[in-house]
């Protein structure tokens, strides 16, 4: 059943999990589960989250993540353009991009501890050089620096560069749905 609301997510349709699930009101935006190991990254200050979602679906209009930065759930039929975005980009997108096998970087450089303009340099360099990544502030982040894929979100408390391409490595082009597909021409 999983698979299957997984290929419809890209779809109009809504799809009733109420009634799959016999829950009165599930909360989409918030992991059924999530697994949480430290990595090395930034000598230890890292930690790489797995989380699984209910569903993707589209929606129109802003949706309040229960559990941000959102690392799957349902999203905006619209993506977020790949880049570096000076502005933030409302999480309903870029989820998108996630859900399409993207890697995006997140950024909250008042969380930092030391000037990290060094770190956000680098990153933004290496998702520049990346056609399937993209960049943007999150205000919601409690750590500096996080990268997320499709049901994987790594947190760092600083901006390293190394684990940043490894994580992109392992986790590009494996969302429920590639990359090449493309966004809806109504969002172009």
């Amino acid at each position: 059943m999983t698979f299957m609301l997984l290929l419809l997510a890209c779809t109009d349709r809504p799809i009733d999990l109420k009634a799959r699930d016999g829950l009165d009101d599930p909360d989409d935006t918030l992991p059924t589960s999530i697994e949480s190991q430290p990595c090395s990254a930034c000598g230890g200050d890292c930690v790489l989250e797995t989380l699984t979602y209910r569903a993707a679906y589209h929606v129109t209009g802003g949706v309040d993540y229960a559990d941000p930065p959102p690392a799957g759930g349902p999203h905006d039929p619209c993506w977020a353009t790949f880049g570096v975005h000076d502005e933030p980009i409302p999480d309903e997108n870029w989820v998108h991009n996630l859900e399409h096998g993207a890697i995006v970087v997140l950024q909250d450089p008042d969380e930092c501890e030391v000037d990290c303009t060094a770190g956000v340099e680098s990153l933004e360099t290496f998702v520049a050089d990346n056609p399937w990544a993209l960049s943007t502030t999150h205000e919601a982040l409690e750590v500096p620096f996080a990268a997320l894929a499709w049901g994987f979100r790594m947190s760092m408390g600083c901006a390293d560069l190394e684990a940043v391409t490894s994580f992109y490595d392992t986790h590009f082009d494996n969302g429920p749905e590639s990359v090449l597909a493309g966004p809806p021409a109504t969002c172009r």
